[in-house]
């Protein structure tokens, strides 16, 4: 988990756990967090910044089995970029740069978070895709 003072959150949404999963439990409270907006404009900020192969993964993951739609997210990208003194328009560049270092952190570090991590080729290639419909990628 981390924590942040700092950090810019545009968008929160309400939502509860085990809501009528077992009867004996108390009332679901509700509680903040992220919409999975927000949590993919942090994720595309963490290529600027970071390379951890599961910034990647994540991305990944929120565009494939989540319907994430990065051109909706770009915007959001950009204020929380701004907002940490970071280019966006480095993106291109940040992740053209990034992919070489997780290739070869792929295996070893995806290893430590999933049994059996997807082929690196199809998780780039699938994250490209969608990042050039975004227009965070050129043609």
């Amino acid at each position: 988990m981390d924590i942040s003072e700092t950090e810019v959150v545009a968008t929160v949404e309400q939502h509860t756990i085990l809501d009528g999963v077992w009867s004996d439990l108390p009332d679901a409270v509700a509680f903040a967090v992220y919409s999975v907006d927000e949590i993919a404009a942090e994720k595309l900020r963490c290529v600027i910044q970071r390379v951890q192969c599961r910034d990647l993964y994540d991305i990944f993951r929120l565009v494939e089995d989540v319907g994430v739609t990065l051109g909706e997210v770009r915007p959001l990208l950009e204020h929380k970029a701004m907002a940490k003194g970071l280019d966006p328009g480095a993106f291109a560049d940040k992740f053209a740069d990034r992919v070489d270092r997780y290739e070869g952190r792929w295996g070893r570090e995806m290893s430590d978070h999933l049994a059996d991590p997807p082929r690196f080729d199809e998780v780039v290639r699938v994250v490209r895709r969608h990042l050039r419909t975004a227009g965070l990628l050129s043609n």
